[in-house]
Formats: structure tokens, sequence, C-alpha cells
């Protein structure tokens, strides 16, 4: 296998990172999309072809840091799109109420109460404080 093809393959991905970047930045989810299914779809070609990988490639310094980096754009693009995900989530719930979910069940009925985020219900032994 020639490391022309693995140069290749990674100066694709690092393409494809480059164009998610932008899209974040540009705030562009059409693009966002496209350049996130191009690079998933670059990445299990990429790791098909690391597994091939014969000895003198992974002796490679060159090969190994530039897989290194990579990886760290990698990283970096999905923290940021995890950040962009939160933003979008807070924007939907701020426009739309009707659309957050609670975490605990709402009380119902006349003897019902919280189990988390209030008071507990008195159990009636201790209603008074005497010294």
């Amino acid at each position: 296998m020639s490391a022309d093809i693995i140069h290749g393959r990674l100066a694709r991905v690092e393409l494809q990172l480059d164009h998610i970047k932008q899209a974040l930045s540009a705030q562009r989810s059409e693009e966002l999309v496209a350049a996130c299914s191009a690079l998933q779809a670059t990445m299990l070609e990429l790791s098909t072809l690391q597994l091939a990988l014969d000895a003198e490639f992974r002796s490679d310094r060159d090969l190994q840091l530039r897989f290194t980096r990579v990886a760290a754009a990698l990283a970096s693009r999905r923290e940021s799109l995890i950040r962009h995900a939160a933003m979008a989530e807070h924007a939907l719930r701020a426009l739309v109420p009707a659309c957050q979910t609670t975490t605990y069940a709402r009380a119902v009925g006349p003897g019902a109460r919280l189990t988390y985020g209030s008071v507990g219900r008195q159990s009636g032994e201790f209603q008074t404080v005497l010294a």
C-alpha cells in the first residue's frame, strides 16, 4: 500500500474538518449536515486503511504526527458540535416552552408529594417543638 494513498485520505479528512469548522462558524445547518456525513464516510474508509498499515508506516513519525493532529481536530470539532447542539436546545426551550421536559414527575392528588425538589411530607409525629 502506498503512503500517498494514506496521505491523500488524511488530506480529505482535514479538508472535511475545515468544511465543518466553516459551517459551524457561519451557522449553516444544511452544509453542516452534509459535511458531517461526508466526514463519516471518509473516516470509515480511513479506518479500513489504518488496519492495513504495514510496519513501515507505523514507524513513520510524520504519519503518526499527522494522525495525532487529525485526532485532535476531530475532538475539537466534536466539542464544537456538542456546544452547538446545546445552544440550539436552549434556544428551542426559550422559544417553545411546551417542548421542555421535566426531570421529575409533578405531584398529583391531595396527598402526593415530590420526591426531589421540595420538602417531604410531614409524618405528623413531631408537629411541635417543646423546650
